[in-house]
């Protein structure tokens, strides 16, 4: 496992990221507003164990030890920084994105920014943006945005963790048992992603890394507010891709409306003479989806990533590194 610290990136500070595993198949991991690369850890695992991959996570601008800029930040700006760091590890090339919430808007700019670097994209629990998207995630407002505000803004640590734990997972959800997937033992799910926080926060703290700055929750969430994809952008990025698209959302989901995830899915799938993605519709699952059903995930993400290179040999009559 390589852990780093990028060195100065422009004008734009630094960044703190974790690379893990070996194989030939490289996947990139963008989280979500106010989280840590930890949240990554079912996927990395995943993939990491398996010869023929090779992760990178890291820790948005402003989270962790990944320096804040100054001024005013936008999803552009966080895949400036992201394309950044994919240079200095020198993926250059037959690159797959996975992107969560906020880091899904980031993705879908980072696409953009160079996208024959990139084969096959997977979006989790995000939106488009832009007028339409916005007023769906408005009518969250009562529960989801609320209880967001409410995980960043307490004081109290018991609030904040109860609070995280709502946004990511839906109560009947929490209410029942499932399988710890290290354990194979089977324990009630408040425990097991409770303890899973808390370890987080743990091994954070005593690795020295600073708490998040309200600063950064401002500044992501005003990032995330005016964020847009319009629809020609979004063709763009589903011709490019074709059958490497994945959306993915829960239907339990407080924070990104079902709707947005069709709207960012017709919008990235409407070419469909490059090939038909996939929207993948989790019953029951909230906005930590990536956690919560960590195996149909990850199993979607790997079905992603082989059309994605299908398709990338389609286009260029060549085979992909990673088969080489």
């Amino acid at each position: 496992m390589a852990v780093g610290d990028l060195g100065e990136m422009d004008a734009r500070g630094r960044l703190f990221f974790r690379v893990e595993g070996q194989g030939p198949t490289k996947i990139f991991f963008t989280m979500g507003m106010g989280g840590s690369m930890e949240q990554w850890e079912p996927q990395v695992r995943h993939f990491s164990r398996n010869p023929n991959f090779t992760t990178c996570s890291y820790d948005n601008r402003g989270v962790g030890l990944s320096e804040a800029p100054s001024g005013r930040w936008t999803t552009k700006d966080m895949a400036l920084d992201a394309l950044s760091l994919l240079d200095e590890l020198g993926w250059k090339e037959e690159v797959h994105l996975v992107g969560l919430s906020m880091g899904g808007m980031v993705t879908q700019e980072l696409a953009l920014l160079d996208l024959s670097r990139f084969s096959s994209l997977a979006l989790l629990s995000t939106i488009a943006g832009g007028m339409g998207s916005l007023g769906l995630f408005v009518l969250s407002i009562p529960t989801g945005i609320y209880t967001l505000a409410n995980t960043f803004l307490s004081s109290n640590p018991q609030q904040r963790l109860a609070n995280g734990l709502k946004i990511l997972y839906p109560e009947e959800f929490l209410k029942g048992v499932g399988v710890n997937p290290e354990s194979g033992q089977m324990e009630p799910n408040l425990l097991r992603f409770r303890r899973a926080l808390i370890d987080r926060g743990k091994k954070r703290l005593a690795a020295g890394v600073p708490a998040l700055p309200l600063s950064t929750v401002f500044k992501q969430a005003l990032a995330v507010a005016t964020h847009h994809v319009s629809k020609p952008r979004l063709q763009t990025i589903g011709g490019h891709f074709g059958a490497g698209v994945l959306v993915v959302t829960g239907d339990a989901d407080i924070l990104v409306h079902q709707k947005n995830s069709a709207i960012l899915a017709d919008g990235l799938m409407a070419d469909s003479a490059s090939g038909s993605g996939e929207l993948l519709v989790l019953p029951g699952a909230g906005h930590g989806a990536n956690e919560q059903c960590e195996a149909e995930v990850c199993a979607a993400i790997h079905s992603n990533i082989e059309r994605g290179q299908r398709h990338r040999e389609q286009q260029s009559g060549l085979p992909s590194l990673s088969r080489l």
